[in-house]
């Protein structure tokens, strides 16, 4: 079957995000990591936590840290960095909306302060409650719905006028997680100043982990001190948080 396809509000709004990220000076930073520990005792568990929530807690720590991880870029009236007092992390979430596959943003306000568990439970709510019943969700359909013209004015006041609003819509960070179907992305675009992608993880723990960022805001050289850090809080601090729920378990 041929022909034109309608697209859908929420491919329209998608494509207008896309249009603006791509003007962003974004540059990829990989690290090879061998998670066998973790891997070992997320198999203790009888409920297992996903990567996703293991990655958001733990990129989330070294962001407490890092403060430059936490800025964002600010273009109007004149440049300027707006530095966020906590991570907030916009994580993408596939859903069914209208017999469509679509790609959703769904926030986590302060991930460092909650518990892995409390993470995995906002990612189950975002992966499975109603659509409408999210706000972020209702938003972005919304925004689809807008005229061309409209969606770029509203991107503009939203993003580029304020740090505080940028983070309200966009977070601090974001995480895409190809792994868990089996692929890798070598370039994820988003208008984050840095996103977080995993690929798969193998049964040996190995794994390649990525951070694109916002060369506007961060250099390289931030971003390989905070993948090293990454890797030792998830071999320390997300270790001894995945015993602990493996005790408290038992």
């Amino acid at each position: 079957m041929s022909g034109r396809i309608k697209l859908s509000s929420a491919r329209r709004g998608m494509a207008a995000f896309l249009s603006y990220a791509q003007r962003i000076p974004t540059i990829p930073v990989a690290r090879h990591m061998k998670l066998a520990p973790l891997v070992q005792a997320r198999a203790r568990l009888a409920s297992r936590p996903s990567w996703s929530a293991i990655f958001i807690w733990s990129y989330a720590r070294v962001c407490t840290e890092f403060a430059n991880l936490r800025r964002v870029w600010v273009s109007w009236p004149r440049p300027y960095l707006y530095e966020h007092p906590h991570p907030v992390c916009t994580v993408a979430i596939e859903r069914e909306h209208e017999g469509e596959r679509i790609v959703l943003g769904g926030h986590i306000n302060h991930p460092e302060e909650a518990c892995l568990d409390e993470i995995e439970e906002h990612l189950r709510r975002l992966q499975h409650a109603e659509i409408w019943s999210i706000s972020r969700y209702r938003m972005a359909l919304r925004f689809g719905r807008v005229p061309r013209f409209l969606q770029r004015l509203l991107l503009w006041q939203r993003l580029d006028t304020s740090g505080p609003r940028r983070v309200k819509y966009l977070g601090t960070f974001g995480l895409t997680n190809y792994g868990k179907l089996g692929a890798e992305s070598l370039h994820p675009i988003g208008p984050q100043t840095s996103v977080l992608t995993l690929g798969p993880i193998n049964p040996e723990g190995e794994v390649t982990v990525k951070l694109v960022y916002d060369h506007r805001v961060l250099d390289g050289s931030d971003i390989a001190r905070a993948l090293v850090r990454l890797d030792e809080v998830l071999h320390t601090t997300t270790l001894a948080e995945l015993r602990q729920v493996s005790g408290r378990a038992a």
